[in-house]
């Protein structure tokens, strides 16, 4: 159902932390504001796909990494 869609892959080589500096900096100095729906451990990552895909979330959802 509904239009064809694709999965691309990509590979970061390299460092990424210049690029993610770039990418965060404007959050961290609250230039911009990102809105977070949902947020959890890792260990709830099908919660937060079950939410995401039933439009249960406005905004981005967030896994906690721990070591």
């Amino acid at each position: 159902m509904g239009p064809t869609r694709s999965l691309t892959s990509f590979v970061i080589e390299g460092d990424a932390g210049p690029d993610l500096a770039v990418l965060t900096e404007p959050t961290a100095e609250g230039a911009l504001t990102v809105e977070i729906g949902w947020q959890g451990s890792w260990n709830r990552f099908d919660e937060a796909v079950e939410a995401l895909h039933g439009r249960r979330v406005s905004g981005k959802a967030v896994l906690q990494v721990t070591w």
